[in-house]
Protein backbone atom coordinates (compact mmCIF):
# COMPACT_ATOMS: atom_id res chain seq x y z
CA UNK A 1 0.00 0.00 0.00
CA UNK A 2 0.93 3.60 -0.43
CA UNK A 3 1.45 5.99 2.09
CA UNK A 4 -1.33 7.93 1.23
CA UNK A 5 -3.60 4.94 1.22
CA UNK A 6 -2.86 4.55 5.09
CA UNK A 7 -4.99 6.12 7.93
CA UNK A 8 -2.80 6.37 10.91
CA UNK A 9 -3.94 8.61 13.17
CA UNK A 10 -5.81 7.93 16.24
CA UNK A 11 -8.32 10.57 15.36
CA UNK A 12 -8.96 9.53 12.40
CA UNK A 13 -9.41 5.60 13.18
CA UNK A 14 -12.02 6.94 16.22
CA UNK A 15 -13.98 9.05 13.74
CA UNK A 16 -14.09 6.49 11.01
CA UNK A 17 -15.47 3.86 13.60
CA UNK A 18 -17.45 6.18 15.46
CA UNK A 19 -19.46 7.40 12.52
CA UNK A 20 -19.07 4.70 9.84
CA UNK A 21 -21.35 1.87 9.00
CA UNK A 22 -19.75 -1.62 10.47
CA UNK A 23 -19.63 -5.57 8.61
CA UNK A 24 -18.30 -8.44 10.86
CA UNK A 25 -17.57 -12.33 10.44
CA UNK A 26 -15.74 -14.43 12.87
CA UNK A 27 -12.19 -12.74 11.65
CA UNK A 28 -12.77 -9.23 10.76
CA UNK A 29 -14.72 -6.56 11.47
CA UNK A 30 -14.42 -3.96 8.63
CA UNK A 31 -15.74 -0.85 9.16
CA UNK A 32 -15.99 1.81 6.47
CA UNK A 33 -17.14 5.44 5.63
CA UNK A 34 -16.80 7.80 3.06
CA UNK A 35 -14.10 10.32 2.60
CA UNK A 36 -13.43 13.58 0.59
CA UNK A 37 -10.75 11.75 -1.40
CA UNK A 38 -11.05 10.11 -4.80
CA UNK A 39 -9.05 7.18 -3.61
CA UNK A 40 -9.59 4.71 -0.89
CA UNK A 41 -7.54 4.06 2.33
CA UNK A 42 -6.90 1.58 4.76
CA UNK A 43 -6.04 1.25 8.24
CA UNK A 44 -5.20 -2.04 9.93
CA UNK A 45 -5.55 -2.68 13.51
CA UNK A 46 -5.07 -5.79 16.06
CA UNK A 47 -5.70 -5.99 19.82
CA UNK A 48 -2.68 -6.47 22.15
CA UNK A 49 -4.14 -9.81 23.27
CA UNK A 50 -3.65 -11.17 19.69
CA UNK A 51 0.26 -11.96 20.72
CA UNK A 52 3.40 -10.36 20.53
CA UNK A 53 4.67 -8.06 18.69
CA UNK A 54 5.90 -10.32 15.82
CA UNK A 55 2.46 -12.00 15.32
CA UNK A 56 0.62 -9.00 15.47
CA UNK A 57 2.94 -6.77 12.97
CA UNK A 58 3.24 -10.60 10.78
CA UNK A 59 -1.03 -10.79 10.22
CA UNK A 60 -0.97 -7.06 9.80
CA UNK A 61 1.28 -7.46 6.40
CA UNK A 62 -0.57 -10.14 5.25
CA UNK A 63 -4.07 -8.31 5.66
CA UNK A 64 -1.95 -5.43 3.94
CA UNK A 65 -1.05 -7.73 1.44
CA UNK A 66 -4.20 -9.00 0.53
CA UNK A 67 -5.34 -5.55 0.49
CA UNK A 68 -2.92 -4.92 -2.12
CA UNK A 69 -3.51 -7.71 -4.16
CA UNK A 70 -7.55 -7.43 -3.98
CA UNK A 71 -7.37 -3.77 -4.35
CA UNK A 72 -9.83 -3.55 -7.53
CA UNK A 73 -13.05 -4.95 -5.03
CA UNK A 74 -13.02 -1.39 -2.92
CA UNK A 75 -14.66 1.20 -4.09
CA UNK A 76 -13.13 4.58 -4.48
CA UNK A 77 -13.35 7.38 -1.81
CA UNK A 78 -13.89 5.28 1.06
CA UNK A 79 -12.22 4.44 4.36
CA UNK A 80 -11.43 1.04 5.86
CA UNK A 81 -10.74 0.34 9.25
CA UNK A 82 -9.68 -3.57 9.25
CA UNK A 83 -9.70 -5.29 13.22
CA UNK A 84 -8.39 -8.35 13.28
CA UNK A 85 -10.00 -10.84 15.51
CA UNK A 86 -8.10 -13.26 17.99
CA UNK A 87 -9.97 -16.51 16.18
CA UNK A 88 -7.32 -15.79 13.11
CA UNK A 89 -4.37 -16.74 14.83
CA UNK A 90 -3.27 -20.23 12.93
CA UNK A 91 -4.95 -19.63 9.76
CA UNK A 92 -2.91 -20.40 6.50
CA UNK A 93 -3.08 -17.27 4.02
CA UNK A 94 -5.39 -18.76 1.57
CA UNK A 95 -7.81 -18.80 4.19
CA UNK A 96 -7.08 -15.23 5.87
CA UNK A 97 -7.56 -14.38 2.64
CA UNK A 98 -10.77 -16.11 1.42
CA UNK A 99 -12.50 -14.98 4.84
CA UNK A 100 -11.45 -11.61 4.27
CA UNK A 101 -13.01 -11.25 0.56
CA UNK A 102 -16.27 -12.80 2.66
CA UNK A 103 -16.58 -10.33 4.82
CA UNK A 104 -15.89 -7.94 2.35
CA UNK A 105 -18.60 -9.35 -0.33
CA UNK A 106 -21.10 -9.56 3.09
CA UNK A 107 -20.15 -5.66 3.31
CA UNK A 108 -20.79 -4.56 -0.34
CA UNK A 109 -24.64 -6.10 -0.13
Amino acid sequence: MKKIEIVKKEQEFSNIISNAQRRANKYYSIFFAKNLFNYSRFGVTISTKFGNAVTRNQYKRRIKKIIDESKFMFEKGFDYIIIIKKACIGLSYLDLKNSFIAAYQEEKK
